[in-house]
């Protein structure tokens, strides 16, 4: 990983803990040193499905690395699976247009159960075990 790379995904990580810190009104423990509980099964070359009702999207999270989205999955219980675009760009022509681009690191959280389109080589999903 080249210095440039390794310094937006500190300044990520750093964002991320501080909206967390904000939604938890103060009492967030740092990701650094969070232990996961569950198992994920990763699920490869899908994504949700474009014409799915996506009304059970938790959050999203851009420019993200696998690792980090685990961590924000396991932070918050009411994820049961997600998406992170793995390709350069993915679009889902049926959502609204500021909706529906992803680029690569892209991650999309969900609650609820998964209805599935397939992405191969743009996408790798991701269910709580």
């Amino acid at each position: 990983m080249d210095k440039e790379h390794s310094s937006d995904s500190d300044q990520r990580r750093k964002e991320f803990e501080d909206m967390m810190t904000e939604m938890a009104g103060g009492e967030f423990m740092s990701v650094e040193k969070y232990t996961p509980r569950s198992t994920w099964k990763k699920i490869p070359d899908v994504a949700m499905y474009k014409k799915a009702s996506w009304s059970s999207e938790v959050m999203r999270v851009e420019g993200v690395n696998l690792d980090l989205a685990l961590e924000i999955a396991e932070l918050l219980p009411s994820i049961t699976f997600f998406f992170i675009v793995k390709g350069e760009r993915m679009i889902l022509e049926t959502l609204p247009e500021d909706q529906g681009v992803f680029q690569h690191g892209d991650a999309v959280f969900f609650s609820g159960k998964p209805w599935y389109g397939s992405a191969p080589g743009l996408a790798d999903s991701y269910e709580k075990c």
